[in-house]
């Protein structure tokens, strides 16, 4: 394959879509057959293809096929990297993409956004806000902290709150 700029219309001579996977309609190696599935699992669980020496995402080439554009982040709605079916992603901003996660590794509350404030001796909310920590409420159990996150997370984070 020559050097040529990725676009839409180039990305549907390259592949095929079927239920969130690529398959090939040229031959860019030898060992690689039209028909057989593009792509390779990378160490962060995400599906990668090659293109003119180049590694993409196989999630950004599907919705660069579908909506005509490369965003800056794409969003795995369901927060599943393997589940690339076009209904599953959508343009996202860092701070919306990262709002869509699960609890971090490291909490010890076993809630989203929980944290024990040891000054006060309560549980509280804290959110990230425009690049800011915001910290709300005092509660005696982290249960109903988990409650009010739970209500803060869909005011602040829309469509993107998990």
């Amino acid at each position: 394959m020559t050097a040529q700029i990725l676009t839409q219309d180039y990305l549907h001579t390259l592949f095929d879509y079927k239920d969130g996977e690529l398959y090939w309609k040229v031959r860019p190696a030898n060992c690689i057959q039209i028909g057989d599935k593009a792509g390779c699992l990378d160490t962060n669980g995400y599906y990668k293809i090659r293109i003119n020496k180049r590694m993409y995402g196989t999630h950004r080439l599907i919705f660069a096929m579908h909506h005509n554009y490369f965003p800056k982040q794409i969003d795995h709605i369901d927060r599943n990297p393997l589940n690339n079916r076009i209904e599953n992603l959508r343009d996202a901003t860092h701070a919306e993409n990262q709002w869509n996660t699960l609890k971090n590794q490291r909490n010890t509350s076993g809630y989203k956004n929980v944290l024990w404030r040891k000054d006060k001796k309560k549980w509280a909310c804290r959110f990230r806000v425009n690049g800011k920590d915001i910290m709300r409420g005092s509660f005696n159990t982290a249960e109903e902290a988990s409650i009010y996150a739970e209500q803060l997370r869909k005011e602040l984070h829309g469509r993107f709150a998990t």
